[in-house]
C-alpha cells in the first residue's frame, strides 16, 4: 500500500510541476507580447495576478475562443486537480467534484443536513490522465494564434 500511495503522490506532483511550467510559460509569453501595447501595471494585474480561467476569458477579447477548443476541458480539469493537490479543501475541490467527478476516487457524501462532504484525499489521477493533460497543454500551444489582436466591442 505504501508504494501505491507514493506512486499516486509522484503522479500528482509531476502533474503539478508540468501545469505550473506551462502556466509560467504562458504568462511570460503574454507579458512579452503585451509589453508593446500596455504598461507594466496592467501586465502585472491582468497576466501575472490573474487566475488561469481569467486568462482564457481574456483570449475571447482577442478573437480566440480558447474555451471552445477541444483541449480546454482537460486544461481546466488539470488546473483544478493541481489546485486541489496543492491546497486541499476549497472552491477547486467543489468545482472538480461537480465538473470532473471521475478524478475523485469516491463521490461526495451528502449528510442528513444536506451538507456535501468532500475529502481532498480522494483525488486520484491515472497515467492515462497525465498523458491526456500533457496532450492538452501541447495542443494549446499548437492552436494558439501567432498574434492576438484586440477586438473592441461594437458601439451603437
Amino acid at each position: 500500500m505504501l508504494l501505491d500511495e507514493m506512486r499516486k503522490q509522484v503522479r500528482l506532483a509531476t502533474t503539478a510541476a508540468m501545469f505550473h511550467q506551462w502556466d509560467k510559460e504562458l504568462r511570460e509569453y503574454l507579458a512579452n507580447e503585451f509589453r508593446h501595447y500596455v504598461d507594466t501595471k496592467w501586465i502585472d494585474k491582468n497576466i501575472w495576478n490573474a487566475k488561469t480561467i481569467e486568462i482564457f476569458d481574456m483570449f475571447g477579447e482577442f478573437g480566440w475562443q480558447a474555451k471552445q477548443q477541444a483541449f480546454y476541458p482537460q486544461i481546466d480539469a488539470c488546473n483544478l486537480v493541481v489546485n486541489v493537490y496543492k491546497h486541499g479543501k476549497g472552491a477547486a475541490l467543489t468545482r472538480l467534484h461537480k465538473a470532473y467527478p471521475h478524478f475523485m476516487s469516491k463521490l461526495g457524501v451528502q449528510s442528513w443536513t444536506g451538507t456535501l462532504y468532500l475529502d481532498y484525499r480522494w483525488l486520484e489521477i491515472t497515467d492515462s490522465d497525465f498523458d491526456d493533460f500533457a496532450g492538452a497543454l501541447e495542443a494549446f500551444w499548437r492552436a494558439m494564434p501567432e498574434r492576438l489582436v484586440y477586438h473592441s466591442p461594437d458601439v451603437d
